[in-house]
């Protein structure tokens, strides 16, 4: 992990690392949200964005899962389509 200004960087674990045995469980989407969750509350980011490349729907769904938008497509260093979504702190309620 990487903290930059005003920036965090996180790097994504990759779930094909894990033994088969524990994919489809919610493992990414889990950690997806505890990532927001120390984004948003321990660093107190208003915005957060995920990176993905476009043809990994499975990361798609995961950030889907945790209330991330679809933002634009883009491409990445040049040369990896990707789409980018976000996810903006909710306001407490008054």
């Amino acid at each position: 992990m990487r903290i930059e200004t005003e920036r965090l960087v996180l790097r994504q674990f990759a779930i094909d690392d894990l033994d088969p045995a524990y994919w489809g469980r919610g493992l990414a989407t889990e950690a997806a949200a505890a990532a927001a969750d120390y984004g948003f509350c321990t660093l107190g980011f208003p915005r957060l964005i995920s990176i993905i490349e476009e043809e990994n729907t499975a990361s798609i769904r995961v950030a889907e899962k945790n209330g991330f938008l679809y933002g634009k497509d883009a491409v990445f260093m040049e040369q990896v389509p990707v789409r980018i979504y976000y996810k903006r702190r909710k306001e407490p309620v008054r």
